[in-house]
């Protein structure tokens, strides 16, 4: 995410009557926009008679409901984060935003090595948009909206009333979204933590925990203790839960995975050691590394090969990666130490 001191009150004033009618401008210009969307809206009504209508508080339209059979997602204080699939349309039906697979199909945008299924949205402050608040804490878990959204709504600004909006937010497109609730997430470290145990127990043979969130297991043991200072080659290949590979030092495996990069150099790399994993580095850049991925480097020795799970707070956390790497996502690499440089 210049203060100009010296000025005639003649363009003082001149900038004051400017920004009145800049002021007065963008008003009528929102309400214009308010005439406009509820002419549109009443010739909707009569092209789709079929949809709900029930408009909520602050304007939006939900279109069409399906009644979740889980728990009530409820207001942000109470499930600040909500997994949940969703697809986003303009006025016409053109899609704008999704995270369905079916979506990219349509679009002509599908990729077998972009991740496609619920995301995980934080609901804090200037996050979610005021117009999905409006529906969202009485939806539940597996329940599915419809909703119009004017676009004076499609802010993460807060007001009581409606008029508010209208004259405040000058920016904004009307949008249709599409919404299902995975889940609702009431403490977002927990969750992952047991999504992670679950898949932990059932792929792991013996793991150990080297720090919450973090799980090692080994393949095949290693000969020699590492040094700290002393630099190392290693080969990796780090995957989504779904098994989708998003980085390997392997030019096959890349190729294989559809993830080849021309501009990588593939084969195996280097780190310089150190017994505080935080001081592990990368290459000749000395790249800085996720501390998941570090930490089981200073769990191993010279020849070990094993696999960890990383949560994302070890990881990327809200920082999604492109579309191979979502917000929010569990990574798990495979490592071995080859040899000592």
């Amino acid at each position: 995410m210049k203060d100009i001191k010296y000025m005639t009150m003649a363009i003082l004033a001149a900038a004051a009557l400017a920004a009145g009618c800049a002021q007065e401008n963008s008003e009528s210009d929102t309400q214009r926009s308010k005439e406009v969307f509820d002419a549109w809206v009443s010739v909707q009504k009569e092209k789709h008679p079929e949809y709900l209508w029930r408009k909520t508080p602050l304007g939006c339209y939900v279109l069409e409901e399906t009644i979740g059979t889980g728990e009530t997602v409820g207001d942000s204080e109470k499930t600040p984060y909500i997994s949940v699939n969703y697809t986003v349309t303009d006025r016409d039906g053109n899609i704008t935003d999704s995270n369905t697979e079916e979506s990219a199909k349509l679009l002509d945008t599908w990729s077998r090595t972009a991740y496609y299924g619920p995301s995980i949205a934080y609901r804090g402050e200037n996050s979610m948009y005021a117009g999905i608040e409006q529906f969202l804490p009485d939806m539940k878990v597996g329940g599915k909206a419809k909703v119009l959204i004017p676009g004076w709504l499609m802010t993460s600004k807060r007001y009581s009333k409606e008029e508010t909006y209208i004259r405040k937010v000058t920016s904004g497109t009307t949008s249709i979204y599409e919404m299902e609730i995975a889940d609702a997430i009431s403490d977002i470290d927990k969750w992952m933590l047991d999504s992670l145990g679950r898949y932990v127990s059932g792929h792991f043979a013996k793991v150990d925990t080297l720090e919450v969130g973090c799980y090692y297991e080994c393949l095949s043991e290693g000969t020699a203790d590492l040094s700290s200072g002393s630099q190392y080659y290693i080969s990796y290949t780090g995957r989504r839960m779904d098994g989708q590979a998003f980085d390997t030092t392997d030019k096959n495996l890349a190729i294989d995975e559809r993830i080849y990069n021309s501009s990588k150099t593939y084969g195996e790399t280097y780190i310089t050691w150190n017994s505080d994993y935080k001081e592990i580095t990368m290459g000749a850049d000395a790249s800085d590394l996720i501390d998941g991925f570090r930490l089981a480097l200073c769990h191993m020795k010279l020849g070990e090969r094993g696999r960890v799970l990383i949560s994302p707070a070890l990881g990327y956390a809200a920082k999604a990666q492109g579309k191979l790497i979502p917000a929010y996502s569990p990574l798990l690499f495979e490592i071995q130490i080859v040899k000592e440089k």
